[in-house]
Order: C-alpha cells, then sequence, then structure tokens
C-alpha cells in the first residue's frame, strides 16, 4: 500500500497556476486532496469558479460536465444517467466496490465514454469508480432524495446500515 497524502500549497499552485491565487481558501485546502485536484483539473474553464465549498459539489459539477458533454460522442444524457444508476445501485445492493459489466447491461459506448473520462474503471469486465468519493457522492445524494421523497428515519437507517457494509 501506498499512503498518498494531501499536496503540499506550493503543488497544488504550480498545477493550477495562476488561478490558485484567485480562489478562496476553502477551495484551496480542497484541492489539496489529489483525488479533488484530478476532478478540478476536469472542468472546463468556465466551471472552475469559486462555487466548490465540498468533494461532493466538485464531483456534482463534474458528473454534470460529463452529462452535458456526452452529446458530442452521440450519447444520449438519459444513457449516463441510467448507466450510473445502474452501477450506483448494484454496488449498493451487492455491498461490493465493484459491479460485472454484464449486470450493468449498459451501452457499450456510454461506459467507454464513462470509462475514457475517469469517472470509472473495467477491469476484468468489473466496472468500479476511479476513486471511492464518487460512490461516496452518489450514494449520499440518492439517500437526501429519498429522504425528501419522505422516506422514513427507519428506511434510511437502513440504507445507510447496508452502504457502511462496503467501506
Amino acid at each position: 500500500k501506498v499512503l498518498v497524502d494531501k499536496f503540499d500549497n506550493e503543488i497544488v499552485q504550480s498545477l493550477v497556476g495562476e488561478t490558485y491565487f484567485e480562489l478562496s481558501q476553502k477551495l484551496k485546502e480542497i484541492l489539496r486532496v489529489p483525488s479533488n485536484l484530478y476532478i478540478w483539473q476536469q472542468l472546463e474553464p468556465s466551471e472552475k469558479n469559486d462555487g466548490c465549498r465540498t468533494t461532493s459539489n466538485l464531483i456534482e459539477k463534474w458528473y454534470d460536465q460529463l452529462k452535458r458533454n456526452c452529446r458530442t460522442f452521440n450519447i444520449s444524457e438519459k444513457s449516463i444517467i441510467e448507466t450510473n444508476d445502474k452501477i450506483v445501485t448494484n454496488m449498493e445492493k451487492m455491498g461490493k466496490l465493484f459491479v460485472h459489466k454484464s449486470i450493468i447491461n449498459s451501452e457499450e459506448t456510454c461506459l467507454d465514454y464513462l470509462k475514457s473520462a475517469g469517472l470509472i474503471t473495467i477491469i476484468e469486465n468489473k466496472v468500479s469508480y476511479t476513486h471511492q468519493s464518487f460512490l461516496d457522492c452518489f450514494i449520499s445524494k440518492r439517500m437526501l432524495i429519498q429522504y425528501y421523497n419522505e422516506m422514513t428515519i427507519e428506511e434510511l437507517d437502513l440504507s445507510v446500515r447496508s452502504y457502511n457494509c462496503l467501506k
């Protein structure tokens, strides 16, 4: 195992460039986490504003960008959403950090797009997110939606327990 700690401010500054000095202290701190810096670097310049206050904000912004840009490759936004939902649902249901490609049953071009964008990896037909924070974000967003759709506290608690089995 290799321990990857937060980057020093100087490293982040050298990778971000002059824009670094315009960022809030909060965003600078978020970008010290290597996976967060990777996501931020994938964002289009117009998306790199200072609106990100959490890792989840950063992931959602990137995911929204992926959904918008998929049309360039003749992939529908609906396909991206459905594929991502299938990945999350099956990982959650099986209590694993990967799902077999055949279970997802999605268009190959859609999976290839998500893989080339860096959201997922596919190794020996096992699909997983490139970083667990993506799964964490998607599951927590799903739980919030369920809660706001009047899911009871008991049902939400069962969801949290099954999710904690993944960690």
